[in-house]
């Protein structure tokens, strides 16, 4: 008896430790599942098909705080693409490929390093005024921050997509305020690291990102406001020499405004406008504006309705043939003005069996002006042609 008295008090001994570090954790498993089963129609010339995929909103996370006393608290947060339609068998992506980071946060705000969305792209989300995500049927990235591919290393040594401004930057440093008033600021900046892996010779690019945002939440009412700047976030066609008709980065810039404003909780009204800028080659640049109206209405019960009208202006500047992802240049190669501008309408209905679980009806239209060079997403560039899409999607948090 006493021999068995011994054993238990040992193994509890043992045991402790673990017992109180599994009390004190606090880390939390998170995610959403959406899969998406649409038609497309890519115009004239071009292909009509079905297809299954993950619009780029499902993944996978995980987060938890440590609380180091005196205010303070350290946390960690490891975000992975989570490809519900099978995409990550034949192109499987890197573990924390989304959102992930380590930090400190306190009465004086969140410092925090690693992979996360900009300052500038925070300021646009956190408002809550688009309701429509920028990839998948009714994606608006169709038009708007100029097609961006989330992820994204400075210019095209890493991969990323040079031209974009709605970025998930790597290598980043970011800072956001505390709210006073329902008022935040933030600030982010990407290390320059890129820099030694350029050519011999290249040593006066420097790639690098800097990010600022405000936004002020209260109630009904959300305004955000952001700007951004890419240095040199080409600099590999600056070493080789750039080709006619090639961008080739130099400084390039976004601003935006977002507003939106709740009416009885049931309808929302949402409205933004962006200006881009691009200095594409020695001599030249162009720039862009892009607005777009949004509307959501929680029609009754699981019921409700999205919309969307986006404009996409033709681009100004001296710019000469050289077009930037899908914002055509001001002017052809012989000089000659040309409009390359698109509208793009979306709609979707949202039936919500749970707060978790909802499937949806979406429809989404572009269409180019005569030098137009947008599309829908993941589509083939037609230029000056119209395209359209339907689908029906599945969504799941848990």
């Amino acid at each position: 008896m006493k021999r068995k008295a011994i054993a238990i008090a040992v193994v509890g001994a043992l045991g402790a430790p673990a017992l109180a570090y599994a009390q004190a954790s606090t880390v939390q498993i998170y995610g959403q599942v959406r899969l998406e089963y649409s038609y497309i129609d890519e115009g004239a010339g071009l292909l009509k098909y079905d297809r299954m995929r993950n619009p780029g909103s499902s993944y996978i996370g995980f987060r938890g705080t440590e609380r180091l006393g005196r205010g303070l608290d350290a946390w960690f947060q490891l975000e992975s693409n989570f490809p519900g339609d099978g995409a990550g068998q034949s192109n499987p992506g890197t573990w924390g490929d989304r959102n992930t980071a380590v930090g400190l946060k306190g009465a004086f705000g969140n410092l925090f390093v690693g992979l996360w969305d900009t300052a500038y792209k925070r300021s646009n989300a956190d408002t809550g005024f688009r309701v429509f995500d920028t990839t998948g049927v009714t994606g608006v990235g169709s038009i708007l921050y100029n097609e961006s591919t989330g992820n994204a290393n400075n210019g095209t040594l890493g991969g990323g997509n040079a031209t974009a401004f709605y970025r998930r930057q790597q290598n980043s440093v970011n800072y956001h305020s505390p709210k006073w008033g329902g008022f935040q600021v933030m600030f982010s900046f990407s290390s320059n690291e890129e820099r030694q892996g350029l050519a011999s010779g290249a040593g006066a690019s420097s790639p690098r990102l800097w990010s600022l945002g405000a936004t002020y939440i209260n109630g009904p009412l959300g305004i955000g406001a952001g700007y951004e700047r890419h240095n040199d976030y080409n600099p590999a066609a600056r070493v080789v020499g750039t080709a006619a008709g090639q961008y080739n980065g130099g400084s390039d810039t976004a601003w935006q405004i977002n507003a939106r404003y709740k009416f009885g909780g049931v309808f929302q009204l949402g409205a933004t406008y962006e200006r881009l800028s691009y200095d594409v080659a020695v001599g030249q640049n162009l720039d862009r504006n892009a607005w777009g109206l949004f509307a959501d209405w929680r029609i009754q019960g699981p019921h409700s309705v999205q919309a969307a009208y986006v404009r996409g202006q033709s681009a100004g500047g001296n710019a000469t043939g050289i077009n930037v992802n899908s914002i055509a240049a001001p002017f052809t190669a012989a000089g000659v003005a040309q409009s390359g501008g698109a509208h793009m309408w979306a709609l979707r209905y949202m039936y919500d069996f749970s707060k978790r679980t909802s499937v949806n009806l979406s429809y989404g239209r572009v269409n180019n002006d005569a030098a137009g060079r947008y599309r829908l997403r993941n589509a083939t560039r037609n230029v000056g042609q119209d395209q359209d899409n339907w689908g029906v999607a599945l969504w799941h948090k848990f």
